[in-house]
């Protein structure tokens, strides 16, 4: 059990470590008014590997390292930033762990890649919500200087459209392989809860059919 909690903290840690170098890279990349996200696939990553509460975790850490470059959302309100910046990938993370459990004996790869796919999706989900409602003022300051008054077009396409592909399309791509790659490795070492269980219970129902 001890052995067990040592191997998925310092998971944990190295996928924390990749976070935080991933954001500071993304900090300098940008599509269209918002910058990419390219720390969402550790979050997915966590949550798969280590449950739940390991993809709150790097969810909500990855949202207070994104509040450093949320200037012009924190001019517009300080609370609902943070507020919004916790919780759009700190759910997203959640989301995922508890997704994929459903995903046990029914298919890891199945399960994997939805699970990488929904981090993007509540992460845009929530921050689409709160550009409509509680951060509007930066959507119509926004809609103002590019002389658009088309406030779903802006968001949808402008601000979100190529940006949300971007991240969807590495989560699809680069997360599974990742993850898989660590399955194999899991096999023999077993150092992760998720996955080491979800093969263990595909060993024995194979078992059991046969």
């Amino acid at each position: 059990m001890r052995n067990r909690l040592i191997r998925k903290i310092t998971g944990v840690a190295m996928l924390l470590a990749l976070e935080v170098i991933l954001q500071i890279i993304g900090n300098y990349v940008a599509i269209g008014p918002v910058n990419v996200n390219l720390s969402l696939m550790p979050i997915a990553m966590g949550a798969i590997l280590y449950g739940p509460l390991a993809g709150l975790l790097l969810g909500m850490i990855n949202g207070a390292i994104v509040l450093i470059n949320a200037q012009a959302f924190l001019a517009v309100s300080p609370v609902w930033t943070v507020i919004v910046c916790l919780t759009k990938t700190g759910l997203a993370g959640l989301a995922s762990g508890f997704l994929f459990k459903l995903f046990k004996g029914k298919g890891i790869i199945p399960g994997i890649v939805v699970c990488s796919m929904i981090v993007p999706v509540i992460n845009t989900g929530i921050f689409s919500i709160a550009c409509l409602t509680v951060l509007r003022p930066w959507l119509d300051g926004l809609c103002e200087a590019l002389s658009n008054p088309n406030v779903g077009y802006v968001l949808f396409i402008v601000v979100i459209g190529i940006n949300f592909l971007f991240e969807l399309g590495v989560e699809i791509v680069l997360t599974p392989a990742l993850i898989y790659t660590i399955k194999i490795i899991t096999r023999k070492y077993d150092i992760a809860d998720n996955i080491g269980n979800a093969l263990y219970f595909n060993k024995n129902k194979e078992t059991t059919s046969e």
